[in-house]
């Protein structure tokens, strides 16, 4: 079977108010045949037909997003669409249109990269972000960052007067965009990255508060206790400061406490910008 046969599934309205629409399940061939028809003579925006590469159960939003069959990139930064590589023209099944606010002076415009295997909902956002990496890799440029939401709705192709928009597909060529190697990896860093945010707030919800005038913490703020902790956490001690430490946090051996025992009881990590992590040496 042709690529261009194979089935995907569309949803689409008569307008961008209406959030009803209708589920299509139909081949490649017969939605791009949708998308690459002109509506010409549309006064405003607001009349445009919409549609959306997701099976949506129930009304058009992000919550009844079942399904994602492709990705689409808006195109709005001036990046003209005649500069599309051929790592895509030639390579993916692809559709591209002008935006109905495109102008020769400012090019914008929609690209629509059918994707080899759906996408289910909760999974989308490492499948964006593939997609959006793969995009950059390959044009140099980022796309629209609002087409992340799996309940957008994008204009078809449309014209203010009897101009035919600049559009190009191909139908014929090898390959449907296949994201599933690079999303497990940005999904199994975002799984971690989330522990370690977790652990975090574990920590610091049962980190001891700091008590000036009490003694209780007197074990911790001693040199022979910051150094065996230091020895435990496989610290390197230089000029009186414990560093080289796993930040809970950002997992980089980016902590550091004193050793000076007039110093207080805390470690930071030095990350200060991206991390920010902080708190109690015998937390660690």
């Amino acid at each position: 079977m042709a690529i261009k046969d194979s089935y995907i599934t569309y949803w689409r309205s008569k307008s961008i108010y209406d959030t009803k629409g209708q589920v299509v399940h139909t081949t490649i061939d017969n939605m791009f045949k949708f998308l690459y028809h002109t509506r010409f003579n549309v006064p405003e925006k607001s009349k445009i037909p919409v549609w959306s590469p997701v099976h949506f159960d129930g009304k058009r939003s992000k919550a009844n997003a079942k399904l994602v069959y492709a990705m689409v990139f808006d195109i709005d930064c001036g990046y003209k669409y005649i500069d599309l590589p051929k790592a895509i023209t030639k390579e993916y099944v692809y559709l591209w249109h002008a935006s109905y606010s495109n102008t020769e002076q400012h090019n914008k415009w929609r690209l629509v990269l059918p994707l080899q295997y759906p996408v289910v909902n909760e999974d989308w956002q490492y499948y964006w972000e593939a997609g959006q990496n793969f995009f950059e890799d390959v044009t140099g440029i980022k796309s629209d960052a609002v087409c992340k939401d799996a309940g957008r709705a994008y204009y078809v192709k449309a014209a203010k007067d009897n101009t035919y928009p600049p559009s190009s597909m191909n139908i014929t060529n090898k390959n449907l965009l296949d994201l599933h190697s690079a999303a497990v990896v940005i999904k199994e860093r975002k799984l971690k990255e989330q522990r370690l945010k977790d652990r975090q707030r574990e920590l610091l919800k049962n980190m001891p508060k700091y008590e000036t005038n009490n003694d209780k913490f007197a074990e911790f703020k001693t040199e022979d206790y910051r150094i065996t902790k230091a020895n435990e956490l496989g610290a390197i001690i230089k000029d009186g400061v414990a560093r080289k430490i796993t930040c809970p946090n950002c997992s980089d051996n980016s902590v550091f406490f004193y050793i000076d025992a007039d110093r207080g009881i805390t470690a930071q990590c030095n990350h200060r910008k991206s991390c920010r992590w902080y708190g109690y040496i015998n937390n660690l």
